[in-house]
């Protein structure tokens, strides 16, 4: 990680030029890492901090992630699909906290579905 850059500056560096990478690449990326990998969970943090999904119902928030946000989840192993489900369901409860979903599981949940049938 000698010179690679903050989580900040990579999340940011991914974004920006998502439309000259590679997607699923992207994906792999981000989905890589477990809860004590701090740096990768930091990028993949800060990326989702750009992705914004207010104001829209949950079917569409979620194709707006999956095919409008820099990355592409198809091919991902299952544990990187339960990482980056998980990202989605935070997101889209930080813009919208008044859907009715109560917590992160519910909307981690759903989401999996949602996965399942894409």
């Amino acid at each position: 990680r000698v010179g690679m850059g903050s989580p900040s500056q990579i999340a940011d560096f991914l974004y920006q030029y998502s439309s000259k990478m590679n997607k699923v690449q992207i994906a792999d990326y981000l989905a890589t890492g477990d809860d004590t990998d701090l740096f990768h969970k930091d990028v993949r943090s800060m990326y989702m901090m750009k992705i914004d999904l207010s104001m829209v119902d949950f079917a569409k928030a979620f194709r707006i992630f999956v095919c409008d946000s820099g990355f592409h989840v198809g091919g991902l192993e299952a544990q990187r699909l339960n990482r980056m489900s998980a990202c989605f369901a935070d997101v889209y409860l930080r813009d919208n906290p008044d859907c009715g979903i109560h917590d992160a599981y519910g909307g981690d949940a759903l989401a999996q579905s949602l996965l399942f049938i894409h």
